[in-house]
């Protein structure tokens, strides 16, 4: 037997015809772009509407429990007309709302000195992105751009130790720890500029050698030197510190750090030398 079709077949039209209709009754058609453009224009006007209605519900709220609440004083002010008594009740009655009315104004200038107040508790760098502040729902979406923001910045940033030839990046060594954002030719001009400027050449904090004007490192740690003599290991020391000094003060190229490290190590053994002959 023949299934019930529940759409009847016209004259004239095929079997292939009826396949297509039932199809198209069975699918629910798409909403074309445009329709959607238009649905989501009306959700946003209800959605604006709302957000009004709900601003302007406080100031509605307000007027309306007003205006109840002053039929009675203009009823006892009507009555008042033909009545001594309702007249001192009206008195009364109107004293009462307008100390009602001040204590009101009073309590709210109260409170929005005591929020201003709290408000300036509240440390300057503090962000509201905790639950309590600003929700659920955002503080869980600001916590997953943070931690976003950190793996971004985790990949953008080095992946390893940093060696700029001039200053330090702090990678700090495993013999000499150095400062961050160190200038490596800062220190190496120091010992220059101290000869130069203050006629001093200081070997420690406490311990400094006077220097005539118009003397360069050179010419102090030779005179020095030429005092008594010096083994040949110090001798060596002495002239390779001198060597290394002079080329990074005067050659204009980048300090790296291993030549500065080096600086340092010559400069430690000429001081120890420089203490002893002195």
């Amino acid at each position: 037997m023949n299934s019930w079709n529940p759409v009847p077949r016209a004259l004239g039209q095929t079997k292939q015809h009826l396949l297509r209709r039932r199809q198209m009754l069975g699918s629910s058609q798409p909403v074309r772009p445009i329709q959607q453009l238009k649905l989501r224009k009306v959700r946003q006007k209800s959605r604006g509407l709302l957000i009004w209605l709900y601003s302007i519900s406080l100031l509605t709220f307000g007027i309306s429990f007003l205006l109840l609440n002053s039929l009675v004083p203009i009823d006892v002010i009507l009555r008042s007309l033909t009545s001594s008594i309702i007249a001192f009740n009206t008195l009364v009655i109107v004293c009462a709302c307008a100390l009602f009315l001040l204590l009101s104004a009073i309590i709210y200038i109260v409170r929005i000195l005591n929020i201003k107040r709290h408000l300036q508790d509240i440390p300057k760098p503090y962000m509201p992105i905790t639950e309590k502040d600003i929700g659920k729902r955002e503080a869980k979406y600001i916590a997953q751009q943070i931690a976003r923001t950190k793996e971004i910045k985790k990949l953008a940033g080095p992946q390893g130790p940093l060696d700029h030839a001039g200053l330090h990046c702090g990678q700090g060594s495993a013999d000499v720890p150095l400062p961050d954002n160190l200038i490596y030719e800062n220190v190496v001009c120091a010992i220059g500029e101290d000869i130069k400027y203050r006629h001093a050449l200081h070997l420690t904090s406490t311990f400094q050698i006077k220097v005539e004007p118009n003397k360069t490192l050179r010419d102090i740690i030779s005179a020095a030197v030429q005092k008594t003599d010096l083994p040949a290991r110090d001798s060596d020391l002495v002239a390779e510190f001198l060597a290394h000094y002079e080329k990074l003060r005067f050659s204009g190229q980048p300090i790296t750090k291993t030549e500065f490290l080096t600086f340092l190590r010559l400069w430690d053994h000429t001081r120890t030398i420089l203490k002893r002959q002195v």
